[in-house]
Order: structure tokens, then sequence, then C-alpha cells
């Protein structure tokens, strides 16, 4: 059944971006411009412990921050983090994603260490390879 899919299967094989929780703004808009991504994965080691996206960029930063080289990304990240197993199912994910209204869910091992990012794009490519799209 492909709702069944491991998540680990679905997400390609690279590292995720992070920064750690004590980077800055400007090193976490860094990243993202950098790696032409839409979030990045605030870390403590290589556990989550919030995310940063365009939107809290838009609405947490632009016009409101001066000096983004002197605040941290604590301060304007998504603490409200939603983190699944990397063993756990598409439809486990698609439930969290549409719950939540996320389009990002960092992936954990068993020990809460960050291994991958899955992405709504993850999550369209997976639907487009695996079902008939005919209309």
């Amino acid at each position: 059944m492909p709702f069944q899919t491991s998540l680990l299967d679905l997400v390609p094989e690279q590292e995720p971006v992070v920064v750690p929780a004590d980077a800055s703004i400007y090193d976490a808009v860094s990243s993202l411009q950098a790696h032409r991504i839409g979030s990045v994965v605030v870390v403590e080691g290589r556990r989550p412990v919030g995310m940063f996206t365009e939107r809290d960029l838009l609405l947490k930063v632009t016009g409101k921050v001066s000096n983004l080289k002197e605040i941290s990304i604590k301060t304007v990240m998504s603490q409200r983090i939603v983190t699944l197993g990397a063993k756990d199912s598409i439809g486990k994910a698609i439930a969290a994603m549409r719950g939540g209204n996320f389009r990002h869910l960092p992936l954990v091992d068993e020990q809460g260490e960050l291994v991958r990012v899955l992405s709504l794009k993850d999550v369209v490519n997976f639907v487009a390879d695996n079902f008939d799209l005919s209309v």
C-alpha cells in the first residue's frame, strides 16, 4: 500500500540544512538564500528545537527587526514544531501536515536526532509517482 511507505524512503538522501539555536537571524536568512530553500531547522546539537521559514521572515522580521546580525533566531523561529519518526508512514505525514498546516516536517531517528526534512514537494512527488493522475 502506497500510504504505508516509510518517510525515509520518500525523502531524498541529503543532509538537512540547519542552524544552531544560538545563530542570528542573519545566519538563518543567509542559509535560506544560499540553499534556495524555504525553511531551516533550528537545532541544539542534532535535536530540532524550532523551524525558521520564509513565512517567519515575512511576518516576524521584515519591517520589525533592524539588525539581523544581533538578534537570535530563537526570538523569531516557530517553536511549535512537530517531528515524525523517519520510519513513520506517508499517511501519518500527510495527516500531520494537514492538521498543523505545515509545509516542512523534521524527521528524527529513535534518539530524537534530525535525519532529514520532509517537504510538501516530497509528498506531491510521491502522489504523482504512485497514483493515476489522469483526468
